[in-house]
Parts: structure tokens; C-alpha cells; sequence
């Protein structure tokens, strides 16, 4: 019995505990996740919750742990449960960035721990029979791949793009499928959407012989997942949907033709046939079900860490130099992440394993603390001085009722998250464990363990709330 648990309980977390649960060799131990309300999950699927994963991991006996959180956080979460020697299913990609994923791999080595990537569209029985009739040469020499992957914005998805969360899974699969490397990557991308992320590519991908298209977007008010594949003998149609699969040759193609007009009328005769898939199943079933063979039977997992690499290499290339995420290490500082337009001023102490989103403006100068595990979201400004005075009229008012103007430094205690575009100002204390919501504005101490939200900042969870 393999005991296993799950990180991040959202829209596809609650899937992964409830195929744990339904499982013959697996043990659903516990889920975790910040979200309080999602406890309702565990107790639906009989099994412990955990607020903090940290504790979760050092307190519970698991062999293997589903990754199941925003992209960003996938290289810190996983990190740790590498850290304690425990194998796991880590969703689509791997990281945000091919060093993060580089780092991850290595770490998994030297503890002798299984990766595996939740490349989920290689468990698609659809995809199992299309590699079976491929291999069989029924089309011959793969000529061109094109896939569509189009729909609706998603709602559950806040800072990715469509390439790294939508074309990274038809880029595994052309991988998969052609087993080639790609020659070149080029791509078309559009910001359609006010908010100003890529929601619109169409990407093309030259294996050497074999041309790759794969059209990705949230704009497409129809959810289409098809994939069409052209050889010199064929012609193949895959809905994933559906799980269904056409094949379409040539009757004449081998004909000998006298005239033109010969060639023209035959040709277009074509022979159409359904392939049947063998077994419509659940493809998240499957591919659960295949990492845990990969523990049990100690084989490399079917969709590797280096598989995973590999997808997100080809990713970032086709988003470009100017686009891709980055990590930048400040000196000294063990184990942070600095992503790009992160301005640090003066000499801050920061702790390790804390993450520092974009566009993020920390002011050092007056004296600065942030513990460790902490996430700092992007648009977030830490000030330690007086200049956010002028920054706004709003900011001023609350400033004038501030209560710490005496002090200037600003202590962030461990496993603190603070919200996207949230404004701290001097003098503040933040205890640990503390979660303050996007968009406040923080002009008071958060006592340890508090939830706070607003502008100005209330309590609304833990200790004197208010």
C-alpha cells in the first residue's frame, strides 16, 4: 500500500484525492491547502487536513506527494517534499523556468526520488491508440502534426499564459510521438485581453521533416481539443474529448493515371474508417495509476522530470527572451527568488526558501526582516522610510493615523504570504504564519497566525479581529 497525499486542493487537486481514494494500492493520507473551506474535501475522502503543508510532510508517513498548486509555486513545494525523500506527481510544468527545473531534477537524484510530470494528454486513451496505429506505419512518413487547443478564459488560472499552461501539452506530445527534437521554434503570440497576459498563440515547431502547429487560446468562445496528423499514406483526426479517431487514405493512391483530369477525378477517392480506442477511460485515473506502478515496480515514471524539461524548454523559446520568467539571486541570500522587475534597495535580511514575486518594490534602507518560506506577490511595496507620503492621496491619509511613525524597520516573520499589489508600511510586524490579502494596505502589527485584508488593514480571522 503506497500512502500518498495531495498539495492544493483547487479545480484539479480535489480530482487527484478523489482518485487516490477510489485506488486498490493506494492510501489517501492527507491533503493540504491555505484554503480552509477546502477541509470539506478531506473529510469527504477520509483523510487528514492540513493548512501547512511544511507541517503536513514532516508529520505525516507518506511515500508520495500529487503537486497540485499554481505553477509558481510548484519549484518551492516540490523542493520540499524532495527534501524528505518522498516521490512525486507534479502537474504540468514542471517549473516556471527550465533552471528551476534543471535544479529539481538534480535534487531528485541525489535523494533518489521519482519525478513525475502530470503531462496528462499521454494518458488519453485516445493518444495510447493513435502511438499504437503511428508505430504501425498505417499513414507512413509523418509529414505535419497540427493541434488545436481552444476555449473560454479560464477562471482558476491568475498569472500564466497560454503557452506555458495550454501548448506546453501539445508540445509534450509532439515530442512523444515524433520522438525528435526540434530543429526550430517560432511563434505568433497576442495580448487580446486587458489584463495583458499572452492569450493567443500559434506556434510552429520543425522536427527535421516533420512540420508541428499547435494554435492555443482563451478567446475561442468553444472548447475545441482536436489533433490532425498528415502522412504519405494518410490522413489521421483525434478528438480527446470524444476519444475518437478517424482514418482517412487514399483508395488510388498508388494508381498509375493516364491524363490529368484522371488523377483529379480518383485521387480525392478516399477511404474513411472510425479506429476504435479500446477503453474509454479517465486519463487523470491513468496516470495516477501509472506513477504509482512506477514507485511500486521502481521504473522511471512514464512522463519524466527530463520529459517535463524537455516541454518546457520548447515553451520558453517559443514565448521568447523578453516574456520567458527568470530567477534572479541576490548575493548572500541562500535560496531566494528574485523574479524579474523585483527593485531591492539597501541590504534587507531575507530568509531562505522565500519567493519574491514580479514587479516588487522592497525598501531595505530603514531596516528590513523577512523569514523564511515567506511568498511575496507580485506588485508588492514594503516601505521602511517616508516616501510613500507622496505616493498617493489615499496612502496619505491613512499614513497621517499611522501609529509607528517613531520606528522605521519592518519584520516579516516565517511562512508569511502576502498578497499581490499590497502596500506595508513602516514599523510594521507581521507574525508568523500571517496571510494578508491582495490589493491592503497594511499601517498596523498582524499578530502571528491572523488572516488581515483591506485598505486599511482589518483582521478578519485570528486574534483581535478588526
Amino acid at each position: 500500500m503506497i500512502k500518498v497525499a495531495v498539495i492544493g486542493a483547487g479545480n484539479m487537486g480535489r480530482h487527484h484525492a478523489r482518485n487516490y481514494s477510489e485506488i486498490l494500492g493506494a492510501n489517501l493520507v492527507a491533503l493540504s491547502d491555505v484554503d480552509l473551506e477546502k477541509k470539506s474535501i478531506a473529510e469527504e475522502y477520509g483523510c487528514k487536513f492540513y493548512e501547512s503543508y511544511i507541517e503536513m510532510l514532516d508529520k505525516e508517513d507518506i511515500d508520495a506527494v500529487s503537486v497540485v498548486v499554481p505553477s509558481k509555486y510548484h519549484y518551492k513545494v516540490a523542493l520540499e517534499i524532495i527534501k524528505r525523500g518522498k516521490h512525486l506527481l507534479i502537474e504540468k510544468p514542471i517549473t516556471e523556468t527550465v533552471e528551476e527545473a534543471r535544479s529539481l531534477i538534480n535534487a531528485a537524484k541525489e535523494k533518489n526520488v521519482k519525478i513525475m510530470v502530470g503531462h496528462i494528454e499521454r494518458f488519453n486513451p485516445v493518444i495510447r491508440k493513435l502511438k499504437e496505429v503511428l508505430d504501425s506505419g498505417e499513414i507512413g512518413e509523418i509529414i505535419s502534426v497540427v493541434a488545436r487547443r481552444v476555449g473560454g478564459y479560464p477562471k482558476n488560472i491568475q498569472e500564466s499564459n497560454v503557452i506555458t499552461d495550454l501548448a506546453v501539452h501539445d508540445i509534450d506530445l509532439f515530442n512523444y510521438l515524433l520522438g525528435k527534437t526540434p530543429v526550430s521554434v517560432n511563434c505568433h503570440k497576442a495580448r487580446t485581453n486587458k489584463d495583458g497576459r499572452i492569450d493567443s498563440a500559434e506556434i510552429l515547431i520543425d522536427y527535421g521533416g516533420t512540420g508541428c502547429v499547435s494554435q492555443v487560446n482563451w478567446i475561442t468562445p468553444t472548447k475545441i481539443r482536436t489533433l490532425s496528423l498528415t502522412g504519405t499514406l494518410g490522413h489521421l483526426e483525434i478528438d480527446y474529448i470524444k476519444q475518437e479517431i478517424m482514418l482517412h487514405r487514399s483508395e488510388n493512391l498508388s494508381s498509375s493515371f493516364k491524363t490529368f483530369n484522371e488523377y483529379v477525378s480518383k485521387f480525392g477517392d478516399s477511404i474513411n474508417r472510425k479506429i476504435e480506442v479500446d477503453r474509454k477511460e479517465e486519463p487523470l485515473r491513468v496516470e495516477i495509476e501509472s506513477f504509482l506502478k512506477s514507485i511500486s515496480d521502481d521504473e522511471v515514471p512514464q512522463v519524466s522530470g527530463a520529459d517535463g524539461l524537455k516541454a518546457l524548454e520548447i515553451a520558453v523559446e517559443a514565448l521568447g527572451e523578453e516574456e520567458s520568467p527568470k530567477i534572479r539571486k541576490g548575493p548572500n541570500r541562500v535560496g531566494v527568488e528574485f523574479n524579474d522587475f523585483c527593485i531591492i534597495s539597501g541590504n534587507p535580511k531575507i530568509g531562505k526558501d522565500t519567493w519574491i514575486g514580479y514587479f516588487t518594490f522592497i525598501d531595505g534602507s530603514g531596516g528590513l526582516e523577512i523569514g523564511e518560506h515567506c511568498s511575496i506577490a507580485s506588485g508588492v511595496h514594503i516601505y521602511t522610510h517616508d516616501s510613500v507620503r507622496w505616493s498617493s492621496q489615499n496612502l496619505e491619509k491613512d499614513y497621517e493615523n499611522y501609529t509607528h511613525v517613531d520606528r522605521s524597520e519592518v519584520k516579516i516573520g516565517n511562512n508569511v504570504f502576502i498578497g499581490a499589489n499590497t502596500v506595508v508600511l513602516r514599523g510594521v510586524t507581521i507574525g508568523d504564519r500571517a496571510i494578508i490579502g491582495a490589493c491592503s494596505l497594511v499601517n498596523k502589527d498582524i499578530p502571528s497566525g491572523c488572516v488581515a485584508v483591506g485598505n486599511p488593514i482589518k483582521i478578519i480571522e485570528g486574534g483581535k479581529q478588526g
